[in-house]
């Protein structure tokens, strides 16, 4: 059976949604970095196991060391969002973590002296201005009980 590109995106969103609930709901009871732990134990176990299915053969000395770097990059994007869903509602998290391509697109601009027109720098301020209404136009009480680490942790 052939799965189209676009059902196997809707799957991978549910399965990542239904993660960030499923952590939401154990933030609560237990620290950050164990469930990051956790979460990374279980995907450990899958990827091997679809490992040992395919049996790709071993990576090259250059990919390890190319991915070594990303994988700890990975690690601790994972455990700032992990902590920002138990400080944070699931809904206000995620729109943090919305902004992400807006970074992507300006620090392709900052560092890497990409061109962007001004499209995208319309957008990236019109997400921009999203964002802030949902952290700040809040009620006084949703303002006062605000984790400003957990604001952090999410961007």
């Amino acid at each position: 059976m052939q799965f189209g590109p676009a059902l196997r995106a809707a799957a991978g969103i549910a399965v990542l949604s239904i993660m960030d609930a499923v952590i939401k709901g154990m933030a609560e009871y237990y620290p950050t970095f164990q469930v990051a732990f956790l979460r990374f134990a279980c995907g450990t176990l899958i990827a091997t196991g679809v490992v040992a299915a395919l049996r790709p053969g071993w990576p090259s000395r250059e990919t390890v060391t190319a991915n070594l770097m990303r994988s700890v990059i990975g690690v601790i994007t994972a455990v700032s969002f992990f902590y920002a869903l138990g400080q944070l509602p699931l809904a206000e998290t995620l729109v943090l973590s919305f902004l992400s391509p807006m970074f992507i697109a300006l620090f392709g601009l900052l560092m890497l002296k990409e061109r962007v027109d001004a499209r995208i720098m319309g957008a990236i301020a019109i997400g921009f201005a999203g964002t802030l209404i949902v952290v700040l136009g809040q009620t006084g009480e949703a303002a006062a009980a605000r984790s400003w680490t957990g604001v952090a942790a999410a961007l």
